[in-house]
């Protein structure tokens, strides 16, 4: 794979797709906390949310991976 692929799959596409996920997420989120939620609604939630946000980690960490190794 070319470097230029590799840059535009985890530079463009991969945070696009967390993106999707992530706005989702919150739609759900919004939603259910709008109205009454049962705990078992917002244990799955809580699981999700934390799942979501260490991606979202990271693909922080992802590039600062990349530089180290050069």
């Amino acid at each position: 794979m070319t470097r230029l692929r590799r840059e535009v799959i985890f530079g463009i596409a991969i945070p696009f797709v967390y993106l999707v996920f992530e706005l989702g997420f919150t739609h759900q989120l919004v939603s259910v906390l709008s109205g009454t939620a049962s705990d078992e609604i917002l244990k799955g939630l809580e699981f999700w949310g934390r799942v979501i946000s260490g991606v979202g980690l990271g693909l922080v960490f992802f590039p600062a991976q990349s530089v180290l190794t050069l």
